[in-house]
Order: C-alpha cells, then structure tokens, then sequence
C-alpha cells in the first residue's frame, strides 16, 4: 500500500506540475488554443483524487472512475486538432448508457470485471474514436506516436476493469498511469512542435503567394501601362480621340485585373469563376493583333467550343493576362520573323486544355526547372533584342499550381517551344443549352 500512495503521489505531483507549465505556456504562446489540454489535466487530477479517496470497495472504485470519461473527452478533441471536434452530447449519452449497463450489471453479478467493463468502455469512447480519426489522417510519425499513446491508455483502462481487484496488480496499474500521463505530456510538446512547423510552412506559402503577387502586379501591368503611353501620346499628336477611347478600355481592364489578381490569389480552394470563350478570342486579338503584325509573325488560333461560357478555378481576368498573356508574349519575344505561333484551346467536360506552340529559340532544361520551382528569376533576350523581367513563365506555373492544375514544357534548341497547360474546370455550361459543339475556328492575324 505504501509503494502505491507514492505512486500515487508521483502521479498527481507531476500532473500539477504538468498543468502549471500548460498554463504558463499558454499565457506567452498566443497563436494557439490549449483550453482543451487544460480541461484534460484539470479534470483527470480531479478524477484521480476522487478515484484514490473513495475506491476502497469495487462499486465506489466503478462509480468514481466514471469521472475519468471527462479528461479523456478533453485529450481527445485536442489531439485531434480540429480535425474532428467530438460533441459532448453524443458521447455523454453513449457514456451515460455504460453506466446504466453496469449499474444494472451490479446487481445481477458481483464479478467486478463483468460489471465494470461496459463503464469502462464507455469512460474510454472518445479515445477509441479520436484513435479512428487519427487513423485517417495522413501517415506520418507523429500520428504514429498519438495512437501508440492513446491505444496505451485504452490498455491502462481495461486493466482497471481486469486487474483492479487482482492481488499485486494494483501496483502495475499505477505505474502504468504513470507512464501513460508521461507520454501524454510528450504528445503536448510535440503537437506544439508539429504545430510551429505547419506555422513556419504557412509563412512560408504565404510570403511566396504575396512575393508573387508583387511580381504579377508589376510584370502583367507592364504591356497595359505601355499600351496607355502609346495610345496617350498618340492622341495628343494626331488629336485623334480614338486613341483616348483605347486608352480608356485598356485602363478599365487594368482596373479589373488588379481587382482580379487579388481575389485568384486569396481566395480559398473550391472557389470558380465563370468565363466566357467568346471574350477570351475578342481579348486576345485586341491585345495581341498590333504586336504580332509589328514583328511579321502570325497568331494560328484553333478554339473549340467557342461560344460557350465554362466554370474553371481561374478568373477570366488572370486567364487572359496572367496565364494566356506571358504565353503568348514569351512566344511572340522569342519567335522569329515570318514563322507562326499557334494556340490551341480545347474544353472537355472536365478540363481545359491551352497549347501554345512556336518556333523558337527553346527552353534550355535547367532554365525549365527554375521556372517550375520559381527558384530563380531567369531573363534571356528575344530575336529583336527584347528584354522581359524573367518572371513571366514563373508566374504561369504558380497560378497553374495553385489551381491544381498541370503544365508540361517541351523543347528543342532552335526548334521552338510547345507549352500545354490543363487546368479542372468546375462546372461546364453552353449558353445555347445543347450538348457542346465541336466547332474550330482558324485565323491568322496576319496575312
């Protein structure tokens, strides 16, 4: 009896340690919520001393160890981490029930196991689901160590109901709670651990998002505040007001893109935007008509489903300046003149598919997987000496990425440069409410 009360002694003195240094933890780190790792380790010293003062005999030793339902209840819902939040009614019932069963138990039989067992089950609910949740969680060591503990402390439960009232069992029962509660505490500081570690990763992720953000603004606002000059400088010349009409429409749609970008890149998973192939052709030739016929190069469109409207997680504003923009702009750059450009746009109930296919220069392999990772900002001239800022391809990929989409580069040294990118459309609608039409319309924007 000795060697148990310290035992037990041990046990609730490194619980109040154990609590205190919770709180004090919890007092400094503001970023995250230990109310539940509280209730734990305050209600199981309270279930302890219950349980320790007033077990003497098997029913008050099964009547207090209902308490233990409360502690575990609260370990729970804090390892599961939000993942899954247990409800107290449920599982307050489901408790309640045990206790019923084993109080009428009681009576039928005087074996403390046959009577106990279901309390004790039922006290431990809420560990043998967050063992299941953590189950489906993604496999990693850490989860690992969380079912190890939590399957420990299902052991150490059904022990009580086993060996409770077993001579020279009761001493390995207490030091296995002992054990059990040590490893608990090694749950916390790993969780909090694992917890700065998905802090660091979200930081991360998001400096990358407004790093590119910053990159987007400045280099896909680049060919419009030009545009403006141009067609500005022209119409104080020619005091022709046409140009300022011009003028004025590409700054509307500048106005929508900074608009746009904002939301592509904030907004959360599952978010679509309806887009319309009709606009997507109009844009692409009031944007890119004049540029191309200046160099000598002709624009070969291939577009099937032309009218229809299509649901896809990119807005219509990032699609035509940000993805279709830097394609078409890079192909245009490093094409050579009198050679042609082709962009193709196929939509299928569940994909977008755009190529763009010149005849280039190529993408040297190395510089392929820079862009890939938008580890580093590459810049090369184009056969008319012009120069870009390098992040355009980058900025493709990460949009394309973002979306969980794909994008595939193949490439030969002066042979020219194909880019196929697939992005999942949501939801797919025809403005004329018939199956879709396989229609491909070819132009050239220079003949």
């Amino acid at each position: 009896m000795d060697s148990i009360i310290i035992l037990y002694a041990i046990l609730l003195g490194f619980l109040v340690l154990c609590t205190a240094s919770v709180f004090l933890v919890s007092a400094v780190d503001r970023y995250q919520d230990y109310l539940d790792f509280k209730k734990f380790l305050v209600t199981v010293i309270l279930a302890y001393f219950i349980n320790f003062t007033v077990g003497v005999t098997p029913h008050l030793a099964a009547g207090s160890f209902c308490l233990q339902f409360f502690p575990i209840f609260f370990l729970s819902n804090y390892i599961l981490a939000g993942q899954k939040r247990l409800g107290l009614r449920y599982f307050g019932l489901l408790h309640l029930t045990g206790v019923s069963i084993s109080f009428a138990l009681s009576f039928w039989t005087q074996n403390f196991t046959a009577f106990s067992l279901p309390l004790v089950l039922s006290a431990y609910s809420p560990g043998f689901a967050a063992i299941y949740y953590i189950l489906k969680r993604k496999s990693s060591l850490t989860n690992f160590f969380y079912v190890f503990v939590m399957s420990l402390g299902a052991l150490n439960f059904i022990s009580f109901s086993v060996f409770r009232f077993v001579p020279g069992t009761e001493l390995w029962g207490w030091s296995s709670a002992v054990l059990n509660y040590i490893l608990i505490m090694y749950c916390f500081f790993l969780m909090i651990l694992d917890k700065k570690v998905i802090l660091d990763a979200e930081l991360k992720d998001e400096l990358k998002l407004t790093n590119t953000l910053y990159k987007t603004l400045i280099h896909d606002t680049s060919n419009d505040l030009n545009y403006l000059s141009f067609s500005l400088s022209r119409a104080i010349k020619r005091d022709d007001i046409s140009f300022v009409e011009k003028a004025n429409e590409r700054l509307n749609e500048l106005i929508r893109f900074k608009t746009e970008v904002r939301k592509q890149y904030q907004s959360e998973k599952g978010i679509s935007h309806k887009v319309s192939m009709i606009n997507i052709l109009s844009r692409i030739e009031n944007n890119f008509l004049d540029l191309y016929r200046l160099k000598g190069i002709q624009l070969v469109k291939s577009i099937k489903n032309e009218s229809d409207d299509i649901n896809i997680p990119i807005s219509e504003e990032v699609l035509i300046k940000t993805v279709l923009g830097n394609l078409l702009s890079n192909a245009l750059k490093f094409s050579p003149q009198g050679s042609q450009v082709h962009l193709s746009i196929n939509v299928c109930m569940d994909m977008m598919h755009i190529q763009v296919m010149d005849s280039g220069k190529g993408i040297p392999e190395h510089i392929v997987n820079e862009v890939k990772t938008y580890s580093k900002v590459t810049s090369s001239s184009g056969t008319n000496h012009e120069m870009g800022t390098g992040m355009g391809l980058g900025i493709v990929c990460f949009v394309v990425d973002r979306v969980k989409g794909e994008i595939e580069f193949t490439s030969r040294k002066d042979k020219g440069t194909t880019i196929d990118i697939r992005i999942p459309t949501v939801a797919t609608q025809f403005l004329n409410g018939l199956m879709p039409k396989e229609q491909v319309v070819q132009s050239t924007l220079l003949q």
